[in-house]
């Protein structure tokens, strides 16, 4: 999955911590690929559908300003997708 931000630069708000816009829309590009959701989703013993549904809010969220870069960084990032998964009716989330 690649995430291509096409809004414009991001506000600074601290080292580590998802960096949030000030503005009511965000633009970006998500390109996600489908035979790798397909593999991953028998390594995961998930549905590739799962899969996609992943990657695209994982995307979604490297659009919000969340990194996975480090650590401490991506802990935050995995309990926000386990969130938003979770909210999307997809409980058997593996990460």
């Amino acid at each position: 999955m690649l995430a291509f931000d096409l809004s414009g630069p991001l506000l600074p708000e601290g080292k580590g911590t998802p960096r949030r816009r000030n503005i009511k829309s965000l633009e970006g590009e998500l390109v996600i690929s489908t035979t790798t959701a397909a593999r991953q989703a028998k390594e995961y013993q998930t549905s590739p559908f799962q899969e996609v549904a992943l990657y695209l809010v994982h995307g979604i969220l490297h659009l919000c300003g969340y990194d996975d870069h480090c650590q401490r960084d991506i802990s935050k990032m995995r309990k926000r997708e386990r969130e938003l998964m979770e909210l999307l009716g997809r409980k058997k989330y593996l990460a």
